[in-house]
């Protein structure tokens, strides 16, 4: 799936993630069992590398999962699915009635709101297009209630884009959708014998999007990022499984986030100022009263562990014993002069803040964009891939000790984050014989293909091919 295919089915231009490597497959708390997202949808792979079943509860053409993460249990899982309906009485049976209110409210100036953007973007090719000239604010709800229109007369939609002067591309995009309005859901998924037993939808919406769920080692709380109308517009927020209580952590926020080892806090970053990109503060948030209620008033219970400047991906892990590593761009203050050199580090930070460490890595053995890495389960080491490449590599974070396990291959970049499966083994996309495959690293073993079987679905993209030259 290339960039413009991971848009929103929307085609509201709402990307949640670009290019960049993305977790493709989640091994199960004893390492057992796999789940790997091929084309949108989940499979169950065993440890040997064999395809053991594709949930049946989720193949629909109309539902693709997203993210994943398992429950500590190994048998239940939470997910974000994405549900595509075609009829706006379908979508009334679901969705909530503050989503159904906020379209009711735009229905009236949907058309003449089209109109304008028909006449901001006259080169448009795609719906999609014609939807960035509109207000960020109000696209999801805009598209929404235009759909409501196209159903019940499209022949008044399409006349609206009769101005255009390369109409065909854009009819031909519409047409071959239909109506579609895209519910998303947060669920919570039980496992029996490698199938789908129950399915609990924990949270849904119509005009706003659950991103990166991650399970308290608790169990008993699921921590997300929820995108408003447009990505600028994030919060982290919490929910508690038994009773569905929701918390708001912070907004807007990052996409780098992580529990407390007890799993009682958010460890967490976010824009010291609300809109930058790379100054942010890594800030701690208690969750969890002593008596398991969730502590809604903030009051004491944010604490500013540092404050730090990313380049690229913000990204943060939890270390088992509640140590803090991070990726940052180092830069002494004042500062005085043009732009620092781009040379971002690997940092430590006590679970306090009280003190701040860099590992330390050779000088040039870490890559520029640095936010894409998974931590091993025993905490010791990190699988780092180069987004603007192929390479894998370990990194020991103690010592600061760097080995190469995949080098890079001409022209392939990485779309795939490392997977472990034990603290010893780690699963990966790499080049195998010219074609895109999954390989398993092993302490003092060689590099061994996985999954060789099933691997080389067409639509994985576990790697980005190089782009052909033009004639």
């Amino acid at each position: 799936m290339n960039c413009r295919q991971r848009v929103l089915i929307l085609f509201l231009g709402l990307v949640l993630t670009g290019c960049v490597p993305e977790e493709r497959m989640w091994w199960s708390p004893k390492g057992d069992r796999a789940l790997v997202l091929i084309d949108g949808q989940l499979h169950l792979v065993g440890s040997d590398g064999q395809m053991r079943s594709k949930l049946s509860g989720l193949d629909t053409k109309d539902i693709a999962i997203k993210t994943v993460d398992w429950l500590a249990d190994g048998e239940r899982f939470v997910c974000v699915r994405q549900r595509v309906f075609h009829s706006w009485a379908e979508v009334l049976k679901s969705v909530p009635a503050e989503d159904a209110k906020q379209v009711d409210a735009l229905m009236p100036a949907a058309l003449q709101l089209f109109e304008a953007a028909v006449k901001l973007s006259p080169s448009a090719q795609k719906l999609e297009q014609l939807m960035s000239s509109m207000p960020g604010a109000m696209r999801m709800t805009l598209f929404t209630a235009l759909m409501r229109l196209y159903e019940t007369d499209d022949a008044k939609l399409e006349a609206v884009l009769a101005p255009l002067p390369d109409l065909k591309p854009v009819l031909d995009s519409l047409r071959e959708s239909g109506p579609r309005f895209e519910m998303d859901e947060l669920c919570l998924i039980t496992l029996k014998e490698d199938q789908i037993s129950d399915i609990t939808v924990l949270s849904t919406s119509l005009l706003k999007r659950h991103a990166l769920p991650k399970m308290s080692p608790t169990g008993d709380l699921v921590a997300f990022v929820r995108y408003g109308e447009h990505d600028d517009h994030a919060s982290l927020e919490v929910l508690q499984l038994a009773d569905r209580s929701l918390l708001t952590i912070t907004s807007p926020a990052t996409p780098a986030f992580q529990w407390t080892p007890d799993g009682r806090a958010l460890v967490f970053m976010t824009p010291v100022d609300g809109e930058s990109s790379t100054l942010n503060a890594i800030k701690r948030r208690t969750v969890l009263s002593d008596d398991g209620k969730l502590l809604t008033d903030a009051g004491d219970h944010f604490k500013v562990l540092a404050t730090v400047v990313t380049a690229g991906s913000s990204a943060l892990t939890v270390l088992p014993d509640g140590r803090i590593l991070f990726a940052a761009q180092p830069v002494a203050l004042p500062f005085i002069g043009g732009e620092p050199k781009e040379e971002p580090r690997l940092f430590l930070l006590t679970a306090d803040g009280g003190q701040l460490t860099t590992v330390p890595t050779a000088p040039g053995a870490l890559p520029t964009d640095l936010g894409h890495f998974a931590l091993s389960p025993d905490g010791k080491r990190i699988a780092l891939v180069e987004g603007g490449s192929d390479a894998v590599a370990l990194v020991d974070i103690e010592n600061g000790g760097t080995r190469l396990i995949s080098p890079p291959h001409d022209g392939w970049k990485c779309r795939t984050l490392p997977a472990w499966r034990s603290a010893d083994e780690v699963i990966f996309a790499g080049v195998h014989h010219g074609k895109p495959s999954l390989l398993r690293w092993k302490d003092d073993l060689p590099v061994e293909r996985f999954g060789s079987e099933w691997v080389d679905a067409p639509k994985a993209a576990w790697l980005e091919a190089p782009k052909r030259e033009t004639p």
